[in-house]
């Protein structure tokens, strides 16, 4: 059993000690029952501190892989398994260094490897596989662009690339567009994103993306005549929200609206309500010149379960999910 240090590598020297004995535990140079040098001599013959050496053991013993037995020094737990035979051990000996001269051969280094084993192994990355399915998603705002593309990726569980409607005519030669499998965006865009995209050949879906009910009950109770301000990016965003509550028969309240974009009309309109209705976009914007008697109700787009399981269908039928 000979031990081997790396001193100029950024992993661990306790790391390393412990992943070494691990490894002469698989490979059957530690049988259980075995006993281990001492901290003091280890350390010495390493020439490392004892406490490193002991910082190892630990690690080990409560792992269940060492045992210490007062008195008597460290031995390697009797309860390890012994079943894989040497004929078993040899083979994923042999398996690993032919996976190490392949890496090679492709150009990587072993350390590459390693960082691919750990990320998969020990942190549960997904392998990022060659033509994995990508897709697009296309808004007109920052925030709600970066709240569907979160919300899609982890609920389509596929890579979700994001780009901003106003960009997307200068980003297609960067590949964004012609990379992707599909593109998704939200209804009141689909017609401008088709206008882009479908001569490139790709198929656009819209989904639809509401405030919650929760919402809309909140503001029908609010006191009758009651001042509210509605905000969003654009003038265009707001009268949006506007027809919106129209729409829902609430006719309680006194409305008023602008886009953040106005900074004069929004500065005076601030001071002139008692609650700011408001979208992802204004919202940082509006939190930092309201006025503290001024009350907030969020007006966000978010996706309903129905209309995620919708989509999840769409894409089932044109097997971009399986």
């Amino acid at each position: 059993m000979h031990f081997k240090l790396n001193k100029d590598s950024e992993f661990p020297i306790y790391q390393q000690l412990k992943e070494q004995i691990k490894y002469f535990l698989l490979s059957g140079v530690l049988q259980p029952g075995t006993r281990v040098p001492t901290p003091k001599d280890l350390g010495e013959y390493l020439r490392i501190n004892k406490n490193t050496v002991i910082t190892a053991y630990k690690e080990l013993e409560n792992e269940g892989l060492l045992m210490t037995k007062r008195g008597q020094g460290t031995y390697v737990s009797d309860i390890i398994s012994v079943s894989a035979d040497n004929e078993r051990r040899s083979a994923l000996m042999s398996l690993v260094s032919e996976t190490i001269e392949k890496t090679k051969q492709l150009g990587f280094g072993a350390e590459d490897l390693f960082t691919l084993v750990f990320n998969q192994v020990v942190l549960g990355q997904e392998a990022a596989e060659q033509g994995k399915i990508r897709a697009l998603i296309v808004e007109c705002n920052m925030p709600d662009l970066k709240y569907l593309q979160e919300t899609l990726e982890r609920e389509l569980k596929i890579q979700m690339d994001g780009c901003l409607l106003s960009e997307l005519q200068y980003r297609i030669d960067e590949g964004i567009a012609k990379e992707a499998d599909f593109v998704i965006t939200t209804i009141t865009h689909v017609e401008d994103v088709k206008a882009i995209l479908e001569p490139l050949g790709k198929e656009v879906t819209a989904i639809y993306a509401a405030p919650h009910i929760q919402t809309f009950m909140r503001i029908a109770q609010l006191p009758q005549g009651t001042r509210v301000g509605l905000f969003c990016g654009t003038e265009k965003g707001a009268c949006s929200m506007k027809d919106a509550l129209e729409k829902a028969g609430i006719s309680n309240i006194s409305i008023q609206y602008c886009g953040v974009d106005d900074d004069k009309r929004l500065n005076q309109l601030i001071y002139q309500v008692d609650w700011v209705v408001t979208s992802r976009m204004a919202y940082d914007k509006l939190k930092s010149v309201a006025p503290p008697n001024v009350k907030f109700m969020q007006f966000f787009a978010e996706l309903d379960e129905a209309g995620i399981e919708m989509l999840k269908q769409y894409l089932k039928k044109r097997d971009f999910l399986k």
